[in-house]
């Protein structure tokens, strides 16, 4: 399967996105509203994107039940072991602020090993809420597969997309918590079929809206997003899911202009995701954001510059330098085979 660089320019506009969202703290938003409406434009696709984008790259390969053992193994081991190891940091990290008072932690943060596996395993909110998207996307990637290996035919494929959203509507409405995983799975899960109809049914999507197309779109996008924000019923997860597909769509006909600098940064930062994504908080970008604003006198919008650059830059250097090149924190923390490099 050839390589699709302009994937690459998508998933690196949304790690961007991913990093900035993170900057704008719990407390930030609650005390600008500008933050807050900026915060749920980001949030409305920026997840949605990866899963898209995941679900597609699926679709391209063929299905076969008796690659189930070996698919889910590999999807174990790209994505839900990283998820356990960086839950263990992540728990011992909050643990350790905790004990000297930097940050309060309301939930029971103890060093003990029967807590932290149930708080993995049960999608705790302080492991969790960083790292649900790889957690979830194994979920969501196997579940996928075993389903399209008993349904071929396109008729049943668009079936199978509205049973998913009726699911992500229910979803939305009635479960008020998590229930271990069940909620996060159902409402994104959607997504991922999506980016899988595309990668079977469609495969080549080389082909870019035009301009006008483009122009139009755009000028579309902030009316669904403000009955999206009004919204309080049934609809508001449609419209959520409308918004996202439609950002998606927009941001990948920008790839159009690839001989650009911006297109050739975002394609980079694109093929390092995984360093960013486990890397950049909250060990950057919350404590730097937390930090400069009750202990320094800086404007806001320079200490979310701050963080949101070293969100980007530290991981960078962490990933390529440590992180890739030592076979074991290769293989635990970012799931990949070691290949040794001359």
């Amino acid at each position: 399967m050839q390589h699709n660089e302009d994937l690459d320019f998508l998933k690196g506009i949304g790690i961007v996105l991913v990093v900035l969202g993170h900057c704008f703290t719990t407390a930030l938003e609650t005390k600008y509203y500008s933050i807050r409406i900026l915060k749920d434009f980001i949030y409305t696709f920026h997840m949605p994107l990866f899963f898209i984008v995941s679900g597609y790259l699926q679709g391209l390969r063929p299905y076969s039940i008796n690659k189930l053992k070996n698919f889910s193994t590999h999807q174990i081991r790209k994505l839900f072991l990283p998820y356990i190891a960086w839950s263990i940091v992540l728990y011992i990290f909050y643990y350790f602020l905790n004990s000297i008072n930097i940050i309060t932690i309301q939930e029971n943060i103890r060093l003990n090993p029967i807590y932290l596996i149930y708080d993995i395993l049960a999608y705790n909110i302080r492991t969790g809420n960083v790292l649900w998207f790889v957690y979830i996307l194994c979920i969501i990637s196997i579940v996928s597969y075993i389903f399209h290996n008993l349904i071929t035919k396109k008729g049943f494929n668009i079936a199978f997309l509205v049973a998913v959203l009726f699911l992500g509507v229910i979803a939305n409405i009635y479960l008020r918590d998590e229930l271990f995983v069940l909620k996060r799975f159902l409402v994104m899960w959607i997504y991922y079929e999506v980016g899988v109809y595309i990668g079977i049914f469609i495969k080549d999507i080389n082909i870019k809206a035009n301009t006008t197309v483009n122009i139009i779109l755009m000028a579309l996008y902030p009316f669904i997003f403000i009955f999206y924000l009004k919204s309080n019923s049934i609809f508001t997860y449609g419209l959520k899911v409308i918004c996202a597909l439609l950002a998606v769509f927009i941001l990948y006909n920008l790839s159009k202009y690839n001989n650009c600098r911006t297109y050739r940064i975002f394609n980079y930062l694109g093929k390092r995701t995984s360093y960013i994504y486990y890397l950049h908080n909250p060990y950057i970008v919350l404590v730097t954001v937390t930090g400069l604003n009750q202990f320094t006198k800086l404007n806001i919008a320079a200490a979310i510059a701050i963080a949101f650059i070293l969100g980007i830059i530290i991981p960078l250097i962490i990933g390529n330098l440590i992180l890739s090149r030592i076979k074991m924190t290769k293989f635990i923390l970012l799931g990949e085979r070691y290949e040794k490099q001359y």
